[in-house]
């Protein structure tokens, strides 16, 4: 029974070194989320200065033609440099944790081929949030 247990933390360990492997994308897609993200640093300090809180943009629709927040969020300005091409989208998470606050900055590329990549940059206290381009599957992005 004790080496049934240490084999599947050993695989557990392992497991997500081969499922996040880092994936390589065109240089436009990191200079998509980079510009992406920059404007969205601007936008995250002034709105945390004046209120308190960070703002919150969720995944567009294919009828969109702005940005998309939460119906519960007073503001939902545009985003100075944010990508208009439909290879590349964006996702806006904000957290509070007893660290402190912060949100991540979620690109998503969308290849020839069909894949999905996805890059997450953080700003705030959790870094384990932040990670390069990884595939993922096709369910979790229309979430």
């Amino acid at each position: 029974m004790k080496q049934i247990t240490v084999f599947v933390l050993l695989l557990l360990l392992l497991l997500p070194q081969s499922v996040c492997a880092q994936q390589t994308v065109p240089p436009a897609a990191d200079n998509h989320l980079e510009t992406f993200d920059a404007a969205i640093v601007t936008l995250q300090s002034q709105n945390y200065s004046a209120g308190g809180r960070y703002l919150q943009y969720l995944r567009r629709q294919s009828t969109d033609t702005g940005p998309r927040c939460p119906g519960d969020q007073a503001a939902c300005p545009e985003i100075p440099g944010a990508p208009d091409t439909p290879k590349f989208d964006y996702v806006v998470n904000v957290y509070r944790t007893t660290s402190g606050d912060g949100f991540e900055s979620v690109g998503y590329y969308y290849d020839n081929d069909g894949n999905v990549y996805r890059r997450s940059i953080n700003h705030g206290p959790e870094t384990w949030r932040s990670h390069d381009w990884i595939i993922v599957e096709s369910e979790e992005v229309e979430n």
